[in-house]
């Protein structure tokens, strides 16, 4: 469905954007596995508080949702 709003949303000659949609998502799993280790590795996070900070991106996150718009 992403992908869908996203086409409907560009025209065919942003190829600059289509290429960072298509690479944004295989970065995300990549870097967020690491940094993720590397703050639990080294205490500078606990589990428990990462939890709440990843609680609070997506509840920031959610406001974008809402402001989608039905294409059809």
């Amino acid at each position: 469905m992403s992908e869908t709003y996203f086409f409907k949303q560009i025209e065919g000659r942003n190829a600059g954007l289509i290429g960072y949609f298509r690479r944004s998502r295989p970065l995300a799993f990549i870097v967020a596995p690491i940094l993720a280790s590397v703050l639990l590795e080294f205490n500078i996070i606990t589990l428990h508080t990462l939890f709440y900070v990843l609680a609070a991106i997506m509840i920031f996150a959610s406001g974008y949702m809402f402001r989608l718009v039905d294409t059809k």
